[in-house]
């Protein structure tokens, strides 16, 4: 009986573990999700990343009427922009898109010295591969 009722404690606690991973997991999908609402101007290095993103890019982090972008609102322009860029291969592809950012190669190299966090990079990168055909 005892070995039963050690089994049971183990079990609930195995249950409650996996709910507080699934708990956990489900928050850092909503946080991306928050990060991306967010005004972009928060989540980039001041300065560098403004002249990069406006004089290179076209990317603006504020809107015509001096209104703040929101971050997914900027990383939906960068991935206009980059697919107009993008002549000849057809479309983005989300594999396109995974490979750029892996360490070492542009668009890991671009982002990751622009934004504050790699939370921010975590969602850019999410949202140019959701973005992506």
């Amino acid at each position: 009986m005892c070995k039963v009722m050690r089994v049971k404690k183990t079990m609930s606690l195995i249950v409650l573990l996996s709910s507080v991973t699934l708990f956990v997991s489900g928050c850092g999908s909503m946080t991306a999700n928050a990060i991306l609402d967010e005004p972009a101007a928060e989540h980039f290095v001041q300065g560098d990343a403004l002249t990069t993103l406006i004089n290179v890019w076209g990317v603006d982090l504020n809107g015509g009427d001096g209104v703040p972008r929101s971050l997914g609102t900027v990383v939906d322009s960068a991935f206009r922009y980059l697919s107009t860029q993008a002549t000849g291969s057809g479309p983005l592809t989300k594999d396109d898109i995974e490979i750029a950012f892996q360490p070492g190669n542009s668009m890991h190299s671009f982002f990751s010295r622009l934004v504050i966090d790699q939370a921010t990079f975590n969602a850019i990168k999410k949202r140019m591969i959701d973005n992506a055909s």
